[in-house]
């Protein structure tokens, strides 16, 4: 993925969608920021713009997004996403079988957030025996709670969740939109680390260290 930025950003061939349309000479790399999904694969589709120009979206490998293309669905997008039927974590097998208990449905990426979110603030407020905001502000530094995805902590010097993402590229299977290929990238790995987040913002690590 790095490679593929650097060759688009040296070639000036890169075109940032940011709710626009896209131009009419396709580019050779097309980075997806904010373009309604579904309009832009018809839209590129309609363009022959795909298959043939490589795509990076993120979001695009979500359920969300993967569940309204159905068999429109492109192959090979770099993605992040949540292959929520191929992940075979304990932490994952457990939230899962206990969501679908619950609504009988398969969770979205909306709701390993929402749980993950809700999770944190219930540790929060364990941790500070209090609901008071600057105890709980306290009690977030360097917390650690447990998510569909595995442990993550907020950083005490930034207040910055570890939480990763899975990447990977788009397929089609029985018609419908997976993702292939995907790693979990974990967040404590692709963080700016101490020394760069402190010359960034100063303003900010005064206070939170």
């Amino acid at each position: 993925i790095d490679s593929l930025f650097a060759e688009a950003v040296r070639s000036g061939d890169l075109l940032v969608l940011d709710g626009g349309v896209l131009g009419n000479v396709p580019p050779s790399t097309l980075v997806d920021c904010t373009e309604p999904v579904p309009r832009l694969v018809r839209e590129g589709n309609l363009r022959g713009l795909f298959p043939r120009v490589p795509v990076v979206s993120l979001l695009s490998g979500e359920p969300e997004y993967l569940d309204v293309l159905k068999d429109e669905t492109p192959k090979g997008w770099i993605v992040t996403g949540y292959p929520w039927d191929q992940i075979a974590t304990p932490e994952h097998s457990k939230f899962f079988n206990a969501y679908y208990k619950r609504y009988n449905d398969t969770p979205r990426l909306g709701s390993v957030v929402g749980y993950a979110t809700f999770t944190a603030i219930f540790d929060a407020i364990r941790k500070a025996k209090s609901t008071d905001t600057e105890k709980l502000v306290a009690a977030m530094k360097g917390l650690a709670f447990d998510t569909p995805f595995g442990k993550v902590s907020f950083r005490a010097l930034d207040h910055q969740s570890t939480m990763g993402a899975y990447v990977g590229r788009t397929a089609l299977k029985d018609g419908k939109g997976v993702m292939v290929d995907w790693r979990y990238a974990d967040g404590k790995d692709h963080l700016p680390s101490d020394d760069a987040v402190k010359a960034t913002w100063p303003w900010m690590t005064a206070t939170a260290v």
